[in-house]
C-alpha cells in the first residue's frame, strides 16, 4: 500500500490517498475548491487509480469540505460514524465563515463502526472508534502495513484536542 498526503483548505487539513493499484481510498476529503480537487484528480490520473471509498475520520467541516464533490466525481460512497452526523447541518455555516460558499452535504453516506473491515483489492483496514475530538471519531488501521490514520484524535507533538 502507498500513501500520498495533501494539505487542503484554509486550515491546511490533511487529506490522504491510500492506494494499491488500481484501488484508491480518500481519507478525509478536505479539498474545498476546484483548484484543490484538480490537484488530487491529477495525482489519481497520473497513478491510474480508481477511487473506491471515501473515509472520514470525523465529520467536522474542515475534514469533509470535498465529500460531495468527490462522490459525484468518483461515484462512490462516503463512510463515517453515525454519531457525527449532527455536524453535517453546520457544514455550510462553518464553511462560509472561512469564505467557502459552495459546499454541499454528501448524499451517499454509509455508517461504519468499531470492528468493521473495509476491503478493496489487497487493501484492508480495520475501523476503530476513537471518540474524544468528536463523538463519532474513527481511526483506520491497516494491519499489513501497521499504519493508523487517526484524524484529529492525535496531533504531532500533542495528544489531540479533546
Amino acid at each position: 500500500m502507498k500513501t500520498k498526503t495533501f494539505a487542503f483548505n484554509p486550515l491546511s487539513t490533511n487529506c490522504y490517498v491510500v492506494y494499491e493499484h488500481p484501488h484508491a481510498w480518500i481519507i478525509d476529503p478536505t479539498f474545498c475548491n476546484e483548484q484543490e480537487f484538480s490537484r488530487l484528480k491529477q495525482f489519481l490520473l497520473s497513478e491510474d487509480l480508481q477511487v473506491d471509498k471515501i473515509l472520514c475520520t470525523h465529520l467536522h467541516f474542515d475534514h469533509i469540505f470535498g465529500a460531495d464533490m468527490a462522490t459525484e466525481a468518483f461515484h462512490c460512497d462516503v463512510f463515517a460514524h453515525a454519531a457525527d452526523e449532527s455536524w453535517l447541518a453546520q457544514l455550510p455555516a462553518y464553511a462560509a465563515y472561512f469564505g467557502i460558499n459552495d459546499v454541499s452535504i454528501p448524499n451517499k453516506m454509509k455508517h461504519i463502526y468499531e470492528g468493521d473491515s473495509l476491503i478493496s483489492g489487497k487493501m484492508t483496514a480495520q475501523v476503530l472508534e476513537v471518540p474524544g475530538h468528536s463523538q463519532g471519531g474513527l481511526a483506520f488501521y491497516f494491519p499489513e502495513e501497521k499504519v493508523l490514520f487517526a484524524g484529529d484524535s492525535l496531533f504531532a507533538g500533542s495528544i489531540g484536542r479533546t
